[in-house]
Parts: structure tokens; sequence; C-alpha cells
């Protein structure tokens, strides 16, 4: 995670909630190679113990001397419901292999659907800035943060919300987080396809004044959302981040809007510098 943003690590004491109830959130969020070792470990610990299981009660057509292989091949071909015919269950085998069949379906069904939720979930289009910056227009402080569409699609109907997580006792003397909303000059969008700039006016009743004087306590967040109708692939887009008080830095966002024409055919031509979203301009230089 880039310096400066903060996303938190939950623990749970006393948890009487089986956790093997969200196991699909879990295959959905994991490493893409710790999903994949995951389905391979179910698949060869299935198909190994019902190799045991045919070779134990010597319920396929396969010789005395046959080795451990070739049980296994045969669990795998009626796992994955191949069926080549070359080695077939007798006796009690066809039930095994009915019980086995019955899982390779499931396994199946079970792994395509996640593969497919996990290829549908499209990332999202916005980045956001890795510095909050302080700026200062006239005497006039702001706090900035930076959001960019890194698509160029359009996404209608954009609402974007500010707020300052902070820490804070009671009366009764328990440990509370509380949410303050913050004031954005421009909150929302009808069409966005290139970046914004998120500025917050500081003045004397604003919660950000900490964040701008330098004395905020560590313990402090700022915390950014955007959310719109992505018009390409027809569904919502969002994002969320947070951020430090050291990740304030004074100056000015660089503009990373290199040009901007139309062209006969009444098509937008826009060229960014995405490699300048996090660039700063200090006050002296400005």
């Amino acid at each position: 995670m880039p310096k400066g943003r903060y996303q938190p690590v939950v623990k749970y004491r006393g948890n009487r909630f089986s956790q093997w109830r969200f196991y699909y959130h879990a295959m959905l969020t994991m490493n893409p190679l710790m999903f994949i070792l995951c389905i391979g470990i179910v698949f060869v610990s299935v198909t190994l113990l019902f190799a045991v299981l045919y070779r134990a009660t010597a319920t396929v057509s396969l010789p005395a001397r046959a080795g451990f292989l070739e049980y296994v091949y045969f669990s795998i071909v009626t796992f994955a419901t191949v069926g080549y015919g070359d080695i077939i269950p007798v006796g009690a085998g066809r039930l095994i292999a009915v019980v086995e069949v019955f899982c390779g379906i499931l396994f199946t069904g079970t792994v395509t659907g996640l593969i497919f939720a996990r290829f549908a979930r499209t990332p999202s289009p916005f980045v956001w800035s890795t510095p909050v910056v302080l700026y200062t227009h006239e005497g006039v402080r702001h706090i900035q943060v930076r959001v960019t569409n890194i698509v160029g699609n359009d996404v209608i109907d954009v609402e974007t919300r500010l707020y300052l997580q902070t820490m804070a006792r009671t009366r009764g003397g328990n440990l509370v987080r509380q949410l303050l909303p913050v004031s954005l000059e421009q909150s929302t969008l009808p069409i966005f396809a290139f970046t914004w700039v998120l500025s917050h006016r500081v003045d004397d009743r604003s919660p950000l004044r900490a964040w701008a004087d330098g004395t905020a306590p560590d313990t402090d967040r700022l915390v950014a959302f955007i959310h719109g109708h992505d018009s390409t692939i027809g569904r919502s887009a969002y994002s969320y981040t947070r951020w430090r008080p050291a990740s304030v830095v004074e100056g000015e966002f660089e503009n990373i809007m290199q040009s901007y024409r139309e062209t006969a055919e009444l098509r937008t031509v826009v060229e960014m510098d995405l490699r300048g979203i996090d660039r700063v301009t200090p006050p002296e230089q400005k």
C-alpha cells in the first residue's frame, strides 16, 4: 500500500460465528495463486481419497498387481466425469464411482462459479493520490486530494464524500470511532472521465483545521469515497481510501492533462500523464 495510506486490520476476539459461513467471500478476495492452489489441493485430495477406496475394496477391473497410479488414474477420470472406458468399476465400486461422479459435478460447478465471479469483479477505474495537499490561494487554505479515472470511460452521476475519522471517548470513558463529514466545494459531477481535485476550504469551523496546522493526532484518518455508474459495463463503480496526517504536503497538485482537442469526427482526444498523479509543486515554485 502506498506510503501514507491506511487500511485497518480487524482482529476479532470471542467470535462465536463460524468463519466457514464466509468461505465465498474468502475465495473471491484471496490471492489468485492461493486460489489456484486451494483448488488444486481439493482436487488432489478427493481423487487420492477415492483411489485409496478403489484399491482397498478391489472394485475396479484392474489386475491384483496393478500399481496405485492406475487407481489414481481411474479416480481422476471418474471425478472429471470423462469415463474413457478402459477401466470400469465392478460390484460395490459402481456405488463408489457414482459418489465420486456426484462430487466431481459439484466441484466443477463450484469452481466454475467462483472463477466467473472473480472475473466479473471489475476493478475500480478510480485511483487516488498518495499525498493530501495543503493548498493556499489568496490567503485561504484548502485541503485537497485527487482522484483520477484511469480507464477513460464515462462514469455518470458521480458523487464524492469526505470524512474525518477520529477516536474519542464518551462520558463513560468508552473509546468510540467518529466519522465527521467534511464539506467539499464540489461533491458531484454529471460525467467523470478524466481527473478531479476534491477541495475542502479550511476555516475556523473546519474539522480539518488541525490537519492544516500540522497538529492532528496520528490516530486520525481522512476517508474519501467516490461512487458513480460506469456507462461502459452498465454497473456501479466505486472506490474509497484513507490517509494519515503524515500524508499532508504543502503545495499544489501538478496538472496531468497534457492536451485536449476535438477531432473532425467530433471525438474528444485527451492526453494525461498518469505518472504525475502524486506530483505536487512546492509553494516556492508556484
